[in-house]
């Protein structure tokens, strides 16, 4: 009978209370009993999170950061294969690059010689055809010359006959027109 005395203590104590008109949190004789619930509340807490909520949190940021971790290594690991694959490329390339020059090389080299090759021929055939047709025009003007000559004795030959009125030798005339042509060409 004593709990129920004392509660019944209580609640005639807090009827004054009500009856003042304060709040019962800010009674001091109420502060034992908030004290006991508020550790007990504070320790079952405690507890529920030390066991419960923190392990799973801790282990929710471990996965987190051993998934960053991760993460961050295979980044670092595809940067330097790039850069690998890139070092790769650079190379290839300069190497395709070093072949292109030397056929380019190559090619202009062969069509030097196959360009110096055609012009010697051409020079070879002009020359020769500048020379068969040199020789033909000596031969044609020595051919012309000798007619001119033959037709310049003859005019001669003829001039002098009906100018002296007597015939004259026309293997005579032949030669003076040759001697002349001979000094002409001399000077």
């Amino acid at each position: 009978m004593a709990p129920v005395l004392a509660f019944a203590a209580d609640v005639a104590h807090g009827e004054e209370h009500a009856s003042s008109g304060g709040l019962p949190q800010f009674d001091p004789t109420w502060f034992p009993s908030q004290i006991f619930w508020l550790a007990i509340t504070f320790a079952a807490m405690y507890a529920f999170f030390h066991f419960v909520i923190l392990p799973d949190l801790f282990a929710i940021k471990s996965q987190r950061q051993n998934k960053i971790d991760g993460d961050l290594k295979r980044a670092e690991e595809m940067q330097e294969e790039a850069a690998t694959l890139r070092d790769a490329c650079e190379n290839e390339l300069q190497s395709a690059r070093t072949q292109a020059e030397g056929l380019i090389q190559g090619q202009e080299t062969t069509a030097k010689k196959k360009l110096e090759e055609s012009l010697a021929s051409f020079r070879a055939k002009a020359e020769k055809q500048i020379t068969d047709t040199e020789a033909r025009v000596k031969q044609n003007q020595t051919k012309v010359m000798a007619d001119v000559e033959q037709i310049a004795a003859d005019i001669a030959n003829e001039a002098a006959q009906k100018i002296i009125g007597q015939p004259t030798d026309r293997q005579k005339a032949h030669s003076i027109v040759q001697q002349l042509r001979q000094n002409q060409e001399a000077a």
